[in-house]
């Protein structure tokens, strides 16, 4: 039972500069950044793997040492010198590793309990379609296994909490991404 007033939900909310993160994306810290922020899981997402390959196509290490060896590293290094000059590859993204940055940190605010969440704990994905959404996409010659709902959190479990799941939203203006996130008030688990 609630108390009284108390709300059996919460509201968490980010904004993060894209620029700030567009600095750290186009340094050699960009492998370590995102494979901070995001899980596995995100990194093998369709959406995810087309928008990050400009970052994560070479890993530091490999293109040093290839680099000295081979004439296609003529390449790798042109590609180098596009991403920190802006390239829109890069400014892409910047504006999608912000927008997740954000969510991630509107969920640890609107789920606050102890200990932390962490960011390997939180999954952004896309809710599954609406059935009748995904029978238009058809229709229309899309590819239904593309999901196309609104983005969500899966909140994972630990030995105190189940997993959950958490509607966000997500929005992008200028140089900054917000994002916003409906907590519920979990209840741990019976021991």
């Amino acid at each position: 039972m609630l108390g009284r007033g108390l709300m059996p939900f919460s509201i968490g909310n980010d904004i993060c500069q894209i620029s700030r993160i567009h600095k750290i994306i186009a340094s050699k810290a960009r492998h370590r950044f995102v494979h901070r922020i995001l899980t596995p899981e995100e990194r093998q997402q369709p959406r995810a793997v087309r928008i990050l390959e400009c970052i994560l196509d070479q890993e530091p290490e490999a293109s040093t040492a290839v680099a000295s060896k081979t004439p296609s590293c003529d390449n790798a290094q042109h590609h180098a010198q596009q991403q920190t000059q802006g390239s829109p590859a890069l400014r892409k993204a910047a504006q999608y590793m912000a927008g997740r940055f954000a969510a991630k940190e509107a969920v640890m605010k609107a789920h606050p309990r102890s200990p932390r969440l962490t960011w390997d704990q939180i999954v952004i994905s896309t809710a599954p379609a609406d059935p009748i959404a995904e029978h238009e996409l058809l229709q229309q010659g899309g590819n239904p296994s593309i999901s196309t709902g609104p983005p969500q959190a899966l909140i994972r479990g630990n030995d105190v909490y189940d997993d959950m799941i958490a509607p966000i939203s997500i929005s992008h203006d200028g140089d900054y991404a917000t994002a916003v996130c409906l907590g519920y008030r979990q209840v741990p688990k019976a021991q």
